[in-house]
């Protein structure tokens, strides 16, 4: 269910290691520099593509009836 309205159309045939690889994987640090809370992702630009628009879809899409 989270699969098909979390994530885009063209990764609903993706296997849940492949989406749990792609998604929770992501390798970074936190770094406060200036009173500036900086998150550097160290991933492929395609997997934080796919995380910030599961998140967005998620967070604010509307909650079923």
């Amino acid at each position: 269910m989270l699969k098909y309205s979390g994530l885009p159309k063209e990764d609903h045939n993706k296997s849940v290691k492949t989406l749990r690889y792609q998604l929770l994987k992501l390798t970074g640090k936190v770094v406060f520099h200036a009173r500036y809370l900086i998150v550097q992702i160290a991933t492929p630009l395609k997997n934080i593509e796919l995380f910030k628009e599961a998140y967005y879809r998620l967070r604010y899409s509307p909650l079923p009836a």
